[in-house]
């Protein structure tokens, strides 16, 4: 495939000493093809650190997503391999933060195709796979990813059988994870989230800065004697006090002025 598709060819394969590499017609096979055998000594995962560290990166992100879509424990190879075809996906910064998909196919790759990993998702069902003509057209499934690395072959498993379904067109809820309990979905997904409400902002005009300005009637309000201007304050009085009385003297006679006499 190497030689076929990128006419590329590889010199040197280095790899453990598991039962899969030192397999005789495997052995065989790289020796036909030219191709130099290394191997790491044992307990010594550092000699291969590229590929033991992308081993790791790949063993970390299917379980992250294994485990937030719920699936049960024997689907944990649909986990590696949307992990894998995420990977060639992303860019990496050996390839000046290019994606390995483009950089080998020498184009930009479109993103905007993929999906979170267990969600759910509504799959048309032909009408030659329907019991009747009242089945319901269409049927929730989990996704499981891309089949072969294509973007239109999509993978689904369908409930309670637990049969792989494949469709190139599905209609997806990424906020439902049909595998998880029943307390983990939550009632209102997104196909059934309703429209936010619009929001309307009214502006006004803004004046011209070379006309006079002129303070609206309404905006200036007096409130007692301290917000009067001064040349229309009145006045203040000030408090008088009220009249006193003449004081009387005793037996009745005003205080100053003496009785009238009785002439003799």
């Amino acid at each position: 495939m190497v030689k076929t598709q990128y006419n590329a060819t590889i010199g040197e394969w280095m790899t453990d000493n598991g039962g899969e590499y030192i397999n005789k017609d495997y052995v065989k096979l790289l020796k036909d093809e030219g191709i130099e055998i290394q191997r790491s000594i044992p307990s010594q995962p550092q000699m291969n650190g590229r590929a033991e560290r992308f081993n790791r990166t790949i063993d970390e992100k299917a379980e992250s997503m294994h485990h937030q879509a719920c699936l049960p424990d024997s689907w944990w190879e649909f986990s590696v391999l949307h992990v894998n075809y995420l990977y060639n996906c992303t860019p990496v910064q050996c390839l000046d933060w290019q994606t390995l998909k483009g950089y080998l196919d020498e184009f930009k790759p479109d993103l905007s195709h993929l999906r979170i990993l267990g969600c759910g998702a509504y799959i048309f069902i032909h009408k030659d796979l329907r019991a009747n003509k009242l089945s319901p057209k269409s049927e929730l499934m989990t996704f499981l990813g891309y089949r072969d690395g294509h973007e239109l072959n999509m993978m689904f498993m369908c409930a309670p059988n637990n049969v792989i379904f494949t469709a190139a067109t599905a209609l997806f809820d990424e906020c439902l994870f049909p595998k998880c309990a029943k307390h983990k979905v939550p009632p209102v997904t997104q196909i059934q989230e309703p429209e936010e409400p619009k929001i309307s902002i009214e502006t006004e005009s803004v004046p011209d800065e070379d006309a006079p300005f002129t303070p609206p009637h309404d905006s200036i309000i007096l409130q007692g004697d301290e917000e009067r201007s001064h040349d229309d304050a009145e006045p203040r009085r000030l408090p008088q006090s009220p009249p006193q009385q003449p004081r009387h003297a005793p037996g009745g006679a005003e205080h100053g002025n003496e009785p009238p006499r009785c002439s003799e």
